[in-house]
């Protein structure tokens, strides 16, 4: 398994170890690729197969992408992309990810105001979870990489599993947890 995982919120002085904690949970068994960015309000990992992952930073915004994206206007090298959609993003915000296309999950945080946009392709090839904890937004490829971060919680809410076998998916706003349904 590969994926993207972090964090928006106050980071903490173990920072390193959690986002550490976190991407371990990525069960992956080939030669892989790992990065990380920390910064005072977020946390940012990608772990997987080289061309799969990338991370990049452009002043205040950091991106990390998991697949095969590509913009409208053509294709490119992951890391190049990625660094383009953290420029781009400086310029029209989450208007950016109009023209995003291929199987992807992303995670775009902007370090000035703590916010972040999470998204994956329209078809939902890869996957984004996350949990609210307090001030912070944890998120991950799955349930038990978010679960890897101190301040999540992991009791299942049980109209969430019943939504989950019923819909094949827990309707938004809520999530799986019950500290965190709506």
């Amino acid at each position: 398994m590969s994926g993207i995982c972090g964090w928006v919120g106050p980071s903490g002085s173990d920072a390193k170890a959690v986002l550490a904690a976190m991407s371990r949970r990525f069960a992956w068994s080939r030669p892989e690729v790992r990065m990380a960015l920390v910064g005072e309000r977020s946390g940012l990992a990608a772990v997987g197969a080289e061309g799969t992952v990338a991370l990049a930073e452009h002043g205040p915004i950091r991106v990390a992408v998991h697949g095969h994206p590509s913009l409208r206007s053509g294709a490119c090298e992951i890391d190049a992309w990625c660094r383009q959609i953290a420029a781009t993003y400086l310029e029209r915000g989450a208007g950016v990810l109009d023209d995003i296309e291929g199987d992807f999950a992303l995670a775009i945080v902007d370090e000035r105001d703590g916010r972040a946009a999470l998204a994956i392709d329209r078809i939902g090839i890869r996957n984004i979870v996350y949990q609210n904890c307090g001030p912070m937004l944890v998120f991950g490829a799955t349930c038990d990489v978010v679960a890897a971060h101190p301040r999540a919680r992991s009791t299942v809410d049980p109209q969430a599993l019943y939504d989950y076998v019923y819909f094949h998916m827990v309707p938004g706003p809520q999530t799986v947890y019950r500290e965190h349904a709506r």
